[in-house]
């Protein structure tokens, strides 16, 4: 029997959307804890990712930006003066250079003797003025040299402290891997630093919630305040189709302890030694997690008016500063930062 040329039409156009069907994307999700936090991944594919071999390589990423472990990069740096940094982490650091010279020293990788006299990963302590005087003759930026493709070189007593852009650069990191296993839309959240790339199915941009930094009604002083209380400002939409947007918040809510009636937030101005207390969060978007992690962390130290000139001038940035006034929160951002829109919290993607 002969077959038409419009039955093998309709079998090949029977067949091609069956083809389609199978591989519209699902969406994919999963949530371990990796570098000693939650890390959350959304993947849209038409298959699950292998996230065993996702979560194995952010640890093993992670690893080159930790000074606390026994005999890697970083702490043989810290503790000879000298050694080789292995990708990202070398790159890191450059960019933590570059960004510590455009803002003064308000950012600066050589703070980890400052960030020991605090104690914020233990119980927290306040440091006396002579200590804080002997550690910042330990800091100073300008005493780092790097020769690429990896060495790195600090001032006798120096120690290098990469937490203000690593998670950043680990989740930048992650995302290239997830583009070279073949993803093309997917938001990765570790701790609050994320990265989105491309859409939700249909085109629909990612959506990220931004949280307040205050409770009404309870102080962090108290001994109820929980940083899971806290309520959202808004929501915004990140455009990545074709690419990747990051976003990233540094806040005084989560990260702190309270000392005779002051509370002391995680963060430490490296000209000063100390925490500052002008203002409650800075959120950043940028074109990396690095940048936005670091950036956001730049402006908090530099202040309200100070620190939104900062991240106006930087080609490609937008932010949100958030401070609190006579117990009221006042924001302002940047010229291009997307407008919050009113959201129930459960309908974001993520919480920021």
């Amino acid at each position: 029997m002969k077959t038409t040329s419009f039955t093998v039409f309709i079998i090949f156009t029977v067949a091609l959307a069956l083809f389609t069907l199978s591989c519209a994307p699902a969406r994919f999700t999963q949530s371990r804890i990796a570098m000693d936090a939650p890390l959350n991944l959304i993947v849209y594919a038409p298959s699950a990712p292998d996230w065993q071999e996702i979560f194995a390589f952010a640890e093993k990423t992670a690893e080159s930006f930790d000074h606390r472990i026994k005999d890697g990069p970083l702490e043989r740096i810290n503790r000879t003066g000298s050694g080789k940094l292995p990708e990202p982490a070398f790159s890191a650091l450059k960019e933590s250079l570059l960004i510590a010279e455009k803002s003064g020293g308000a950012f600066d990788p050589t703070v980890l003797d400052l960030m020991t006299l605090w104690d914020f990963e233990g119980k927290g302590r306040v440091p006396s003025p002579a200590e804080i005087s002997a550690a910042l003759r330990e800091t100073g930026y300008r005493r780092v040299k790097t020769a690429d493709p990896d060495r790195v070189a600090v001032s006798p007593g120096m120690k290098l402290d990469l937490g203000g852009i690593g998670e950043g650069a680990v989740v930048d990191a992650l995302a290239d891997y997830l583009r070279s296993q073949g993803c093309a839309d997917f938001l990765v959240d570790a701790s609050g630093e994320i990265v989105v790339n491309g859409t939700k199915p249909g085109k629909v941009p990612w959506r990220v919630a931004i949280r307040s930094p205050r409770l009404s009604g309870m102080p962090r002083t108290s001994p109820d305040y929980a940083p899971t209380l806290l309520g959202v400002l808004g929501a915004i939409e990140l455009p990545a189709a074709g690419g990747q947007t990051a976003i990233s918040t540094s806040g005084d809510y989560e990260k702190f302890f309270v000392k005779d009636g002051i509370v002391y937030a995680h963060i430490v101005d490296p000209r000063t030694g100390s925490p500052p207390s002008a203002v409650a969060s800075v959120t950043v978007i940028a074109g990396t997690c690095a940048d936005a992690d670091a950036l956001a962390t730049t402006a908090f130290v530099l202040g309200w008016e100070r620190g939104l000139s900062f991240l106006e001038n930087w080609t490609g940035v937008e932010g949100l500063i958030v401070r609190e006034n006579d117990g009221k929160l006042e924001t302002e951002t940047t010229s291009g930062f997307p407008k919050l829109i009113p959201v129930e919290e459960e309908g974001d993607d993520q919480r920021k």
